[in-house]
């Protein structure tokens, strides 16, 4: 039975509803090319799949590792830290390379952060050289042992103030200049593999160009404990966020456009970084803004897919919607904010991964869009003008024209379509991934214990692709408003 179409013709007329219909169909099919270049990209990068996998990975490292010692500081920047600052610090301080020295940024905790920093120091019997009282901080300095009795300085810099983590960051990196050629910068709530900084180090140490490197980021522990949250956590981390950084952002590297290293473990060559400044402060996506600045200034980036990290996700919903909203505003605004400079100084394939990681997900919203539409003009007993019903009336006595007939009278099949189809390609790509990664023990890992995630993973993206919708106006009143937004 369909709805009195006066009930909708009071309002809008039919024939608007239905021109409504056909231009956001055609919209969406323009959108969707911005897809051409990444799945160029994609076929490029795995054609020679050996050849580029073999240049961004590091195996052999004995030759190479007194070349490295002793040239990196670790900065962690934390802000009520106190459930995940040890194993942090921890891990980078049994680095197989291990660092000068270690900087703990408190960012005025006001939790037990500072009291877990410190009892990491003294249980390791650490040795009290000096403590200098700042304007911004107090700076205490300590000597630390390792079991294999090398010594590492580990430095703790309490702020104040809050204020924010590329701040804390930009007070310290002056100070290491002619002290250490490398820093990584390392979330509290992130650890590295052992052997990270080795492998990191020796890959940047080959090229004079390239200026920052960070690897593979998997699933530590959610934020809350329970089933959902490791389920959900799972699915975002050890599959739809590893599928992009597997895929994608190391064919950008191949492609040398990469549009951004993880804030949550990049290691950048120290004077590349002061060169541009530190670390960008007008932004909610530091670790791409600053990507973007090296790059702009003659260097590259790149991602290096058998260096490993683990990481603290959300574990609901919620929190994953307002991380994603927070991280998907500062990249439309870097984009709108960068692109003359890009466009200015010629980096184009920049330019073309910043589109798709910018607005790729457009097309997904408004097929939505074409479906609520849709699903409005079939109650009314209406079907626009579509290959759909062209497809109908040639199949008209064909057991084909059943199926042709749900769709157009029930358009809300296209989304369980969509939904369908998204599971089957997160499924192939799940087997592709296992196949090509065969001899990464720690990837495949990852993937199989998070497998029964798959069928969440077209709905996150679903989800990502409202969020881009709700950041743009977010974006755009930002940039009019010329607001500052670093601290978070």
């Amino acid at each position: 039975m369909y709805l009195d179409p006066s009930l909708i013709t009071n309002y809008v007329d039919i024939q608007d509803l239905i021109q409504i219909n056909m231009i956001i169909l055609l919209i969406k099919y323009t959108f969707y090319t911005i897809w051409i270049v990444p799945a160029y990209r994609l076929a490029m990068t795995f054609k020679s799949w050996r050849k580029n996998f073999s240049f961004y990975s590091v195996q052999e490292l004995a030759e190479e590792i007194k070349t490295i010692e002793g040239k990196i500081s670790v900065l962690i920047p934390a802000r009520n830290s106190e459930n995940y600052i040890t194993s942090s610090i921890l891990s980078a301080f049994n680095q197989s390379v291990p660092p000068k020295s270690i900087y703990i940024l408190n960012d005025n905790s006001t939790d037990n952060t500072i009291k877990k920093v410190m009892n990491f120091i003294s249980q390791k019997n650490g040795k009290l050289k000096r403590v200098i009282y700042k304007d911004k901080y107090i700076f205490i300095s300590y000597d630390v042992k390792r079991s294999d009795g090398i010594q590492v300085e580990i430095n703790v810099v309490d702020f104040k103030e809050h204020m924010g983590k590329p701040s804390m960051i930009n007070e310290v990196l002056p100070s290491l200049n002619d002290k250490v050629d490398y820093v990584l910068i390392l979330d509290s709530d992130t650890i590295i593999e052992r052997r990270y900084i080795e492998k990191m180090l020796v890959f940047l140490n080959r090229d004079s160009k390239l200026a920052g490197v960070n690897g593979t980021i998997l699933l530590w522990k959610p934020e809350k404990e329970g089933r959902f949250s490791w389920f959900f956590a799972k699915a975002f981390r050890n599959l739809a966020s590893l599928y992009y950084l597997l895929t994608l952002r190391f064919s950008e590297t191949v492609f040398n456009s990469v549009n951004s290293l993880n804030g949550s473990c990049s290691i950048y060559k120290l004077k590349p970084l002061l060169e541009i400044g530190g670390i960008p402060t007008d932004t909610y996506v530091e670790d791409s803004s600053t990507s973007w600045h090296l790059q702009l200034l003659g260097y590259s980036v790149a991602y290096i897919p058998t260096a490993y990290s683990f990481t603290v996700d959300p574990s609901s919903p919620k929190r994953f919607f307002s991380k994603v909203l927070r991280i998907t505003v500062g990249i439309q605004k870097l984009f709108l904010t960068r692109l003359p400079k890009l466009i200015k100084k010629k980096k184009y394939n920049l330019l073309l991964t910043s589109i798709y990681t910018s607005f790729g997900s457009l097309p997904f919203i408004l097929m939505i869009a074409n479906t609520i539409n849709s699903i409005i003009l079939a109650s009314l007993g209406i079907y626009s003008s579509s290959i759909l019903e062209k497809m109908y009336e040639i199949f008209q006595f064909t057991p084909i024209s059943i199926i042709l007939l749900a769709f157009l009278k029930y358009p809300i099949i296209y989304l369980i379509l969509s939904y369908v189809t998204g599971v089957l390609e997160v499924v192939a790509a799940y087997y592709f991934l296992r196949i090509i990664y065969k001899d990464e023990k720690i990837i495949r890992n990852a993937l199989d214990r998070s497998k029964s995630g798959l069928i969440l993973v077209p709905l996150i993206l679903w989800v990502q692709s409202f969020i881009a919708l709700i950041a743009f106006p977010i974006t755009v009143f930002q940039i009019l408003a010329k607001k500052k937004l670093s601290k978070w």
